[in-house]
């Protein structure tokens, strides 16, 4: 299953209270192994973080999911929404698995 979303990309727009309207860009590689720290996955985001960051997990399914639900929770702190070029609500990319990351 992880195959055929990964690696996954996103090109939206962002809403937030500093800001009216901004491009969203998002990428998260496939999971690779890590010799230190199981599997890593890359994720850019630059409204999230301008370098690019890695997830670690011990399962390459849950580097994914963590990449994901990071990328959410840091956008819903910091009162961001994804939506489309004209303002309106952006449905939230699927989960990578079965597991319910909202």
């Amino acid at each position: 299953m992880a195959d055929e979303l990964l690696p996954y990309s996103l090109e939206a727009f962002a809403k937030g209270k500093e800001f009216p309207l901004r491009q969203l860009s998002l990428s998260i590689s496939e999971p690779r192994a890590h010799n230190d720290y199981g599997y890593e996955c890359i994720v850019r985001c630059p409204i999230v973080r301008e370098k690019p960051m890695s997830i670690y997990s011990y399962e390459p399914l849950y580097a994914a999911e963590l990449s994901i639900q990071f990328v959410k929770q840091v956008l819903k702190m910091r009162g961001i929404e994804v939506v489309d070029r004209n303002g309106r609500f952006f449905l939230s990319p699927r989960p990578i698995s079965r597991v319910d990351i909202r």
